[in-house]
């Protein structure tokens, strides 16, 4: 019998097989007497199908690795994404739909742009509101505390 057809027998048997130095590892299922005694025979051969093996199966497994990575964002990519994502969140000074509330992180494009990291305070009427603005840019003083829903960002 071969190393290759040993090397199968053992494999259908349930029994794994691994590599590790010059050592073959058997796991699993125990073998039979006869079979356990032809991979003793051929030990040598058996180390050096499995440690092919597990190198084609790393090889293969680096390629599809590789494959993966392909059109994957560098780093300019993710600076354009977070300057989209910076750009989202950049709102102006005010708005006209009282449903578009202020996202988590939305700051204003007027007096926001000066600040290292811009803080978002907006507000709205409280009742029939006609949308939505910056404290800082608009701010409420024609209307009472309690006349105002404020949101911060």
């Amino acid at each position: 019998m071969s190393a290759t057809l040993t090397l199968r027998r053992l494999e259908e048997a349930g029994v794994r097989l691994s590599v590790e130095g010059e050592i073959l590892r058997l796991r699993g299922q125990q073998p039979e007497p006869a079979l356990l005694a032809e991979a003793k025979a051929r030990k040598a051969e058996l180390i050096r199908l499995v440690a092919e093996r597990d190198a084609e199966e790393i090889e293969e497994r680096q390629a599809i690795q590789a494959e993966a990575m392909v059109g994957r964002p560098g780093s300019e990519h993710r600076r354009q994404v977070e300057g989209l994502i910076a750009s989202v969140l950049q709102r102006p000074p005010s708005w006209a739909d009282p449903a578009s509330c202020p996202a988590p992180g939305s700051y204003c494009g007027c007096c926001g742009r000066f600040d290292a990291k811009p803080s978002g305070r907006w507000w709205r009427e409280r009742e029939n509101p006609s949308g939505w603005c910056c404290w800082s840019c608009h701010p409420p003083v024609h209307l009472s505390v309690e006349d105002v829903v404020e949101v911060r960002t």
